[in-house]
């Protein structure tokens, strides 16, 4: 699209800095993903999301003079906190976007009375996404999150926060921390022992906010 090449002639750009081309592959192409995020399904939107942010770290790869190798783009992953670069995983961020929308939708034709059958859509797409979920969110998960689709679909249309972006956070937290636990059990053990030694001198392991700060805020 028009939009792809004008990111990627902006981060190869020789009148930006190598730290600035980081932060517009890091924020600012994501920001632009986010509204397609929360509208369309993620089995439709996650390959061509996954194919932008490809062409966005080539460029970026380019721009420094490296071969980002998957390995590499797995630890860009971790939050800064965590010993990464905080690059967005586009397959969390989808689902935790989609979620957060079908909720806010859900959440609208029942404050409002409106009369609108969504039996059948929540049993064809939002409970596979709910389970998908729960297995991504692993060992993370709050620890009052039900097990069960139908029971996690209401207790999150019942969440006390009402802007989607907290929504979205609630979603997407519990996904970043269970992608840290597993590259740590997974990754670092497989890593040089100097490599291993700059992991463990993170900073605090992330954690999430205070659910009462994030659901009333």
């Amino acid at each position: 699209s028009s939009d792809l090449i004008q990111d990627l002639k902006t981060l190869t750009s020789k009148d930006i800095s190598c730290q600035t081309a980081w932060i517009f592959a890091r924020n600012i192409h994501m920001n632009k993903l986010t509204h397609l995020m929360r509208g369309t399904a993620p089995r439709l939107l996650r390959p061509y999301a996954r194919a932008y942010q490809d062409k966005i770290i080539q460029a970026l790869g380019r721009k420094l003079g490296q071969n980002f190798t998957p390995a590499h783009v797995r630890r860009m992953q971790l939050p800064l906190d965590a010993g990464g670069l905080g690059l967005p995983i586009i397959e969390s961020t989808c689902l935790a976007a989609y979620l957060a929308s079908s909720i806010q939708f859900l959440r609208t034709i029942k404050d409002e009375d409106i009369t609108l059958s969504t039996e059948d859509w929540q049993q064809t797409e939002l409970f596979p996404l709910l389970q998908e979920w729960l297995t991504a969110a692993g060992e993370s998960k709050h620890a009052d999150c039900p097990p069960e689709p139908p029971d996690l679909l209401k207790y999150l249309i019942d969440l006390p926060t009402k802007r989607i972006e907290k929504l979205q956070d609630f979603l997407m937290i519990p996904l970043q921390k269970e992608y840290v636990r597993r590259y740590e059990a997974e990754e670092v053990p497989r890593m040089k022992p100097e490599d291993q030694q700059a992991c463990s001198k993170k900073q605090k392991p992330i954690s999430a906010p205070s659910q009462t700060l994030m659901l009333h805020s």
